[in-house]
């Protein structure tokens, strides 16, 4: 798991941004989103975040697994595609 964000212009508590999300890509066992923060159509800001598919065993211990298959389908609906040339 990891997560990062580039600041490229500051935003204050009351403003109103535009957040858009897209999924990366989808792996295994992990999905990687970047997410573009505008305000005003500007880009104000960039992210990424990776996260793993994770199970609870006990004494909350976590276990990575693959993505169910019913996850994986939905969201491979909203997956960004590249062009193909």
């Amino acid at each position: 798991m990891s997560a990062a964000c580039d600041y490229f212009k500051p935003v204050r508590f009351d403003e109103v941004i535009h957040i858009d999300v897209l999924i990366e890509e989808i792996g295994r066992k992990s999905v990687n989103l970047s997410y573009h923060f505008y305000k005003d159509e500007e880009l104000i800001a960039r992210g990424r975040i990776s996260t793993v598919c994770c199970r609870v065993l006990d004494e909350n211990r976590l276990e990575s697994i693959p993505i169910p298959e019913e996850i994986r389908q939905r969201l491979q609906q909203f997956t960004r595609v590249e062009p193909t040339s």
